[in-house]
């Protein structure tokens, strides 16, 4: 079970990862496969238009931060109580999933709020940069702990030690044979 969450956050990561990356890509290629984002550029000029669908991306990004920092702090808050009252695994497991739970809070509440300056706040001071690569750097660190975690999870494994047991053989040497 610990395996399968882990698999899904890692999995919800890239893909909030990826849906960023082509926010970013589809502001600059829009107006340049559509004859009427075409015409609207050109009424707008160049610059503004593209000014324009990068904020617009910008602003997608943000509210996609915001969700899925959330969404990470409450589930990552339920896997780690999993993990410690459900579980019976030990303290480096443990101490991964609270690694990555810390990194989510301090994205979520140190990060996440600078990447929501008002574009002129922004513009004024380096805070955005800051934050847009501190947010960056969470992503990786957090991706590193649950590979870590994952690495440990898998190497561990050896099955329940019970597999073999209860399965009842006919010809077993103490038995006999079927036909008694």
């Amino acid at each position: 079970m610990i395996c399968l969450v882990l698999g899904l956050w890692l999995g919800g990561m890239a893909a909030v990862d990826w849906i960023a990356g082509q926010n970013r890509l589809a502001a600059n290629i829009s107006a340049e496969n559509d004859p009427a984002a075409e015409a609207a550029a050109q009424t707008l000029g160049k610059p503004a238009a593209e000014w324009l669908l990068r904020r617009q991306a910008s602003a997608q990004n943000r509210r996609l931060s915001e969700t899925w920092g959330e969404m990470q702090a409450v589930l990552g808050s339920a896997f780690l109580l999993f993990v410690l009252f459900g579980s019976q695994e030990g303290k480096l497991t443990l101490f991964l999933v609270l690694l990555m739970l810390v990194t989510v809070m301090v994205q979520l509440f140190v990060f996440v709020p600078q990447l929501n300056l008002p574009d002129g706040a922004a513009a004024r001071g380096s805070t955005a940069g800051w934050a847009v690569w501190g947010n960056r750097a969470g992503e990786i660190l957090k991706a590193c702990f649950g590979l870590a975690l994952a690495l440990r999870l898998i190497s561990r494994r050896q099955g329940s030690g019970y597999s073999g047991k209860n399965i009842d053989l006919v010809d077993k040497p103490n038995h006999g044979h079927i036909d008694r």
